[in-house]
Parts: structure tokens; sequence; C-alpha cells
């Protein structure tokens, strides 16, 4: 692996700049560890275009379906102390939720972490409402109980963001707690992850990244609806920055090494990192974790899609590696960045 010399950041300049000229991004942040080291964190462009705020490298985005990784390391915790059993239906943990179907009822929590669940993904974020009510999640969940699987529990891979609110809830309920508050008290705070949060107005207004789309002329404008909805906060709301993203990444891969880490066990991260089904060719998902083969690598993250944010987490244990993509366009082409940020340093 090559260090992280100028002659090397400067063809990551250029790959970006060109990338968000082809593409109309007008905001991106980058983080690089290497050897559980952040190597370079940078921002590019306008976190906020309508008011010329240029993009700090501090600046904090909404991680859209990243959240996932984290929403999964809280359940695999309750694993660890054998309170939640993957095997187990999920109605087990979650006995206010009364399916109407009666397939519902044989959905484990293994199978709503890989996807393999049968349940639908969310038609409708209800982004416009906002709500910020520690009620949202448990609200959101118990309306679905009328919900009609696209196959059987186990059959096959479908993405499914409504599976992930349930496990959010079901965090919550083991814990007595919002799962806002468990996540920060228990996986972001041990992180040192401090600017970290699931609920939008508790993060720095200052540092937030502005969402953005393009109009009807297909000019770059910001986003009049913020993706925020507490009801969602499991699947979609982690609130973060390179940096400290770059904090979780050096956590896993040290996990991956078998040595401690403050929120899992070794043998419970290598669980999660074992594929559970088959996505398409090079592709495979764990629990929460996408595995896909780039370059005769073994890649495992997560991206993420919301109205104004796309973003990309990949680590590369192998090599020590792991590149955080952090756009403000919902087009933006981070996984293609990420991969030439790769291609440049490997």
């Amino acid at each position: 692996m090559k260090a992280m010399q100028d002659n090397i950041i400067k063809e990551i300049d250029h790959l970006i700049k060109d990338q968000m000229y082809y593409r109309d991004i007008p905001g991106l942040s980058i983080g690089i560890v290497l050897n559980h080291e952040l190597k370079l964190q940078k921002g590019y462009g306008w976190a906020d275009h309508a008011c010329n705020k240029e993009m700090s490298a501090d600046a904090i985005f909404h991680m859209a379906s990243i959240s996932k990784l984290f929403t999964a390391t809280a359940v695999m915790q309750f694993v660890e102390q054998r309170v939640l059993d993957l095997d187990e239906p999920f109605i087990r943990y979650l006995p206010d939720f009364k399916p109407e179907q009666p397939m519902v009822k044989e959905i484990t929590l293994k199978q709503l972490l890989s996807h393999t669940s049968g349940m639908p993904d969310c038609d409708d974020y209800e982004w416009e409402l906002a709500r910020d009510d520690e009620a949202a999640l448990h609200e959101y969940v118990m309306s679905q109980t009328d919900i009609s699987l696209l196959s059987r529990p186990g059959e096959r891979f479908n993405y499914s963001n409504i599976a992930y609110e349930i496990l959010g809830d079901i965090v919550s309920y083991q814990s007595g707690i919002s799962f806002d508050d468990y996540c920060k008290q228990y996986i972001l705070n041990p992180l040192e992850m401090k600017s970290s949060h699931f609920i939008m107005k508790l993060v720095d207004q200052q540092r937030l990244v502005s969402p953005h789309i393009k109009d009807g002329d297909n000019k770059i404008r910001v986003s009049p609806v913020f993706p925020y909805n507490r009801a969602h906060g499991p699947s979609s709301t982690l609130y973060s920055t390179v940096e400290e993203l770059s904090r979780f990444a050096c956590s896993m891969m040290t996990l991956w090494q078998n040595k401690p880490s403050p929120v899992l066990k070794c043998s419970t991260f290598m669980t999660m990192m074992t594929p559970q089904a088959k996505i398409k060719e090079a592709e495979q998902i764990g629990l929460g974790w996408f595995i896909s083969q780039y370059d005769q690598q073994t890649f495992y993250g997560h991206e993420g899609n919301d109205i104004g944010f796309r973003t990309t987490f990949a680590m590369i244990p192998s090599k020590g590696l792991a590149i955080i993509v952090l756009a403000n366009l919902q087009t933006a082409s981070t996984r293609k960045i990420m991969r030439g940020i790769y291609d440049i340093i490997s």
C-alpha cells in the first residue's frame, strides 16, 4: 500500500473534482483509514449551495442506510448478553406486535438483520412530517401489523427498511429506553463519536449539511424537505462525520484482528460478517453488512440513499483499509468514487 503522499492526494482530488463536475455534486466529504489511523479527511464543494457555505472536513451528514450498521450492532449486543436469540421469532421480543398474516410470526431476528424476512420495503417515509417524539418509532412499527410478505421467511433477499425499524423497536423494548438513547449510550459514546446522534436536533446545526436536489430545469438547489423522521431512525437517521465514522471502522477492523472493541466481541462481529444470502453475482449479505468483491478483495460495508444524500462506507480488512464517501446529492456517484480512491491507493 502506498503512503498517503502529496501526489496520491492530488490524484484523489482530481478524481473527486471530475465526478463532482460531471455528476453535478454540490458537496462531498471523504475519509481514508489505513492501519487504524485516519490518513485523509477532506471536504469538497458546498455544504449549502444556496448560501455558499463551504464543506468543512468535520461536516455532519445524514447517513441514510449506513445507520443500519449501528442498529445491527445494537441488536447483537443483546445477542451477546443472551437477551436475544437470532434464531427465535422476533415477535417473542416485541409482544405488542400482533401480525395479521400468520407467516410473519415465523420471521426470526436473523432474517430481519439479513433482509431475508420477506418483508417489503417502506414506500413512504413521511419526511415532510419530521416527527421527533419518542413514540414515533413504536407507533410506526405497530402500524405495520397488516404487512403482507413478498416471500416466505428465509427464502430470498428482499431489502426492507421496515425490518430495521422493527429491530430498533426491539432494542428500545428490551433496553427500556429509546432506540436513539440506547445507541448513543452503548455504541456512539464508547467509540467517542461525540458529534454523532440519531436525533437531528441534538447535533451541531452549524455543521449539519443541507440536502440538495435537481429542480425541473436540472439545476441544483437545496431540498425543501430534510430526510428526518424519528420513526425511521433505525434504518436511516444517524448523523455523523467522516472522522467519527472512521472510529467505527477502526473498532470493527480491530475486531477482525481478534482484538477487543468497546462495543462487540470478536466472535459476535465475525458472525455478523458471515454471508447469509446471495444478492447477485459478487455480492452477499451478512447480518447488517453487505459483502462484495472488487479487485479480488472482499469489501464489507453499507451504502445510504435518501432525499438529498448519498453515502458509502466500505472496509477492506485484509488491507487494514476503510474508505468513507459522503455526498449531499442523492444521485452522487459515491460508490464509484470509493472504488476510484481504492484503485489509486492500492
